[in-house]
């Protein structure tokens, strides 16, 4: 429906999750001076290899290889999943199912326990969304479908991630 879900109670719940990762992203080095952005990707103790990690999203590592003190030294991982998605038919956050999350794996966490672990769509820039207008005749929605379906074909997709 393109109905925006920004006043939805998943919005939240997903805010208050990257607001967690995010605090995971190690922010300032004592050793460096107050403007130093720490551990930001690009800031000098990251660059100096004086960081264990940052989280930031994958369009900044393409920069990477532009680095020489970052070569061979950087590995990047998925984006966490999550068990709890919005329903927007109850219009509440719900444990995932077969039916809620029907791409979702079912993996074995921290605690020992096995749920089904939901992950977002990613393409491995910092994300695309498209949507067709209904009104518009079947034509021009035939065409818009047509270039979206070529701007996220794997070869087309894959040159804009390398």
């Amino acid at each position: 429906t393109m109905e925006p879900l920004f006043a939805t109670p998943g919005f939240e719940y997903a805010m208050t999750m990257y607001r967690r990762l995010a605090q995971l992203n190690p922010l300032y080095v004592p050793e460096y001076n107050d403007t130093d952005p720490g551990c930001s990707f690009g800031a000098n103790a990251f660059l100096q290899g004086k960081c264990l990690f940052t989280v930031q999203n994958s369009a900044v590592y393409k920069g990477t290889k532009l680095h020489p003190s970052l070569k061979g030294k950087l590995g990047v991982a998925m984006v966490p999943g999550v068990t709890r998605v919005y329903d927007r038919d109850t219009k509440t956050v719900r444990e995932c199912d077969d039916k809620l999350c029907p791409y979702a794996v079912k993996r074995k966490l921290l605690d020992g326990t096995e749920k089904l672990v939901n992950y977002a769509p990613w393409k491995g820039t910092v994300g695309y969304s498209g949507g067709m207008n209904t009104a518009m005749g079947s034509e021009l929605q035939d065409a818009a479908f047509q270039y979206l379906a070529y701007g996220t074909a794997k070869d087309v997709a894959w040159q804009a991630v390398l």
